[in-house]
């Protein structure tokens, strides 16, 4: 998953955040690189995967051109489709619902819509909780989207949440992931701060 990008002058810069808020290459999480949950003799994708795959795309190059209005169209109808066809909680569900929140994040930050990063926290709120159920709390997946929120809920001044989140991650990456990791290395220092 994504790390986000939206700079707050009252509040110090996570390691994490860039110099500006544009919309950049590594901004979404690809569909595939979610575990897929299929069996090993199905190689090929079904149709309806490999469209909103394609429109996955086609959503994050609108948004890399800034074209925000049909980005979100785009997010929000390969939401809509994961959900339809293959539950809240499936993997590909919760990555298409994580990169509507980031890129709603950026989006309000660009905008200053205040709306959009209520929707993109509400957002986040639920991929956590399908990871959790359907990956469990320490799984990889489940402490991305878990340093995800706590990022949101820091550039949006809700600190008194985010400290709980960045734990949680921290020690989980330190668990799964050994304490040299970058991801660990990360989830440290943005404790830290």
């Amino acid at each position: 998953m994504a790390s986000l990008s939206t700079q707050h002058d009252e509040l110090p810069p996570l390691p994490s955040d860039s110099e500006d808020s544009d919309f950049n290459e590594e901004s979404f999480e690809s569909e595939n690189d979610s575990d897929d949950h299929h069996s090993d003799s199905d190689d090929e994708i079904s149709e309806e995967d490999g469209t909103l795959h394609e429109l996955n795309v086609m959503a994050n190059n609108m948004a890399l051109q800034g074209n925000l209005e049909q980005a979100e169209k785009l997010f929000r109808g390969v939401l809509a489709g994961r959900e339809a066809s293959s539950g809240s909680t499936d993997p590909k569900t919760l990555v298409a619902m994580n990169n509507l929140a980031l890129f709603l994040q950026k989006a309000s930050a660009l905008t200053s819509n205040a709306d959009k990063m209520t929707e993109a926290e509400d957002l986040l709120r639920r991929a956590l909780s399908g990871y959790e159920q359907s990956r469990g709390v320490e799984h990889s997946e489940t402490l991305i989207c878990c340093n995800n929120l706590a990022q949101l809920l820091y550039v949006s001044g809700k600190l008194e949440d985010v400290e709980p989140l960045f734990r949680r991650a921290l020690k989980g990456n330190e668990v799964s992931l050994g304490p040299d990791d970058i991801s660990t290395i990360t989830s440290c220092t943005n404790l830290a701060r």
